[in-house]
Protein backbone atom coordinates (compact mmCIF):
# COMPACT_ATOMS: atom_id res chain seq x y z
CA UNK A 1 0.00 0.00 0.00
CA UNK A 2 1.18 3.46 -0.85
CA UNK A 3 1.04 6.17 1.77
CA UNK A 4 0.76 9.71 0.45
CA UNK A 5 0.16 12.73 2.69
CA UNK A 6 -0.91 10.45 5.53
CA UNK A 7 -3.62 8.76 3.42
CA UNK A 8 -3.29 5.06 2.74
CA UNK A 9 -4.32 4.05 -0.76
CA UNK A 10 -6.09 0.71 -1.09
CA UNK A 11 -5.11 -1.42 -4.06
CA UNK A 12 -7.71 -1.26 -6.84
CA UNK A 13 -8.64 -4.95 -6.53
CA UNK A 14 -9.42 -4.74 -2.82
CA UNK A 15 -11.41 -1.56 -3.34
CA UNK A 16 -13.39 -3.18 -6.16
CA UNK A 17 -14.15 -6.21 -3.99
CA UNK A 18 -15.35 -3.95 -1.17
CA UNK A 19 -17.51 -1.86 -3.51
CA UNK A 20 -19.12 -4.98 -4.98
CA UNK A 21 -19.82 -6.32 -1.49
CA UNK A 22 -21.39 -3.02 -0.44
CA UNK A 23 -23.46 -2.97 -3.63
CA UNK A 24 -24.84 -6.46 -2.85
CA UNK A 25 -25.75 -5.35 0.67
CA UNK A 26 -27.58 -2.28 -0.62
CA UNK A 27 -29.41 -4.33 -3.25
CA UNK A 28 -30.57 -6.79 -0.57
CA UNK A 29 -31.77 -3.92 1.64
CA UNK A 30 -33.80 -2.52 -1.27
CA UNK A 31 -35.29 -5.94 -2.05
CA UNK A 32 -36.26 -6.41 1.60
CA UNK A 33 -37.98 -3.01 1.64
CA UNK A 34 -39.90 -3.85 -1.55
CA UNK A 35 -41.00 -7.19 -0.10
CA UNK A 36 -42.14 -5.54 3.15
CA UNK A 37 -44.23 -3.01 1.23
CA UNK A 38 -45.70 -5.67 -1.04
CA UNK A 39 -46.56 -7.87 1.95
CA UNK A 40 -48.28 -4.97 3.69
CA UNK A 41 -50.22 -4.12 0.54
CA UNK A 42 -51.46 -7.66 -0.03
CA UNK A 43 -52.21 -8.21 3.66
CA UNK A 44 -54.30 -5.04 3.68
CA UNK A 45 -56.07 -6.11 0.48
CA UNK A 46 -57.08 -9.46 2.02
CA UNK A 47 -58.37 -7.98 5.29
CA UNK A 48 -60.56 -5.10 4.15
CA UNK A 49 -64.07 -5.85 2.88
CA UNK A 50 -64.66 -5.32 -0.82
Amino acid sequence: MIVSDGVREVPAHKELVELRRRNRVLEMEIEIEILKRASAYFARENVLPK
